[in-house]
């Protein structure tokens, strides 16, 4: 499980840093006249996907996420309710993004950007693997509050 802690953060992290960089250099290039690179803007989006959906489940796991509760109920029962009916929309909403992902990636796998010229896969798999660890994630908390 460390390794894949470990794996998890550093990819979120190396997003956040090209994110940042990539921005960056296009506000310092766009004030200094410098032509618009397109490849920038792209690279920017795919680093925006990888640091969102692999750093939201890696800070699920690490119960490090922030929850915001709308009512909160007095009785311990439908604290319980609420929580288990949460945890089963947030399944199914991730079980119809992951296999509609798929449906969508295998009709436009190599479809390259318009700028990278990097197959759309490249963009799709990170919000794929993202999706699917909140899915393990989501099931496992499911079987912890069933129990």
């Amino acid at each position: 499980m460390k390794p894949l802690l470990i794996l998890l953060d550093s990819l979120g992290s190396t997003g956040l840093v090209c994110l940042t960089s990539l921005v960056i250099l296009q506000v310092v290039l766009r004030n200094l006249r410098i032509a618009n690179f397109p490849w920038m803007d792209e690279a920017a989006r795919l680093a925006h996907v990888v640091t969102i959906f692999i750093l939201v489940p890696l800070l699920f796991w690490l119960d490090k996420h922030i929850t915001a509760e709308v009512f909160r109920p007095t009785s311990k029962t439908a604290q319980s309710f609420l929580k288990l009916t949460s945890t089963v929309a947030s399944m199914a909403f991730s079980f119809l993004f992951f296999f509609s992902g798929i449906k969508l990636i295998f009709r436009l796998w190599n479809v390259p950007l318009a700028a990278l010229r990097i197959p759309t896969l490249f963009l799709y798999l990170a919000p794929l693997i993202g999706t699917l660890l909140s899915l393990l994630l989501l099931s496992k908390r499911f079987v912890r509050e069933r129990s």
